[in-house]
């Protein structure tokens, strides 16, 4: 068996959960996978959007709607995430009546 099969036979046997007994008493990847992401949620809503208004060179009203700083557990949530650490910003010139 060359190296390739064999990677793959082991890579096979992990998926399937043969490589090593397996506790009955673990809970399912699937409810793993939503408390990973009921967490990350949570962290990430620790920021806030922010409406401030200015008047650009124009003479137009201009509002920019900007995201908090994040938190540190959510700025490390962005890092491994290679996110953006402000993910939005949006400036809307309202129009005139």
């Amino acid at each position: 068996m060359n190296t390739k099969a064999l990677r793959q036979k082991i890579l096979d046997l992990a998926i399937h959960g043969k490589l090593i007994p397996q506790d009955p008493n673990d809970e399912p990847a699937s409810v793993l996978l939503e408390r990973i992401r009921a967490e990350i949620v949570r962290r990430l809503s620790t920021q806030k959007a922010v409406t401030t208004e200015a008047t650009n060179a124009l003479g137009e009203k201009v509002q920019m709607r900007l995201c908090s700083e994040p938190n540190k557990s959510a700025d490390e949530i962005y890092e491994r995430l290679k996110y953006k650490k402000m993910p939005f910003r949006k400036i809307k010139i309202p129009k005139s009546l």
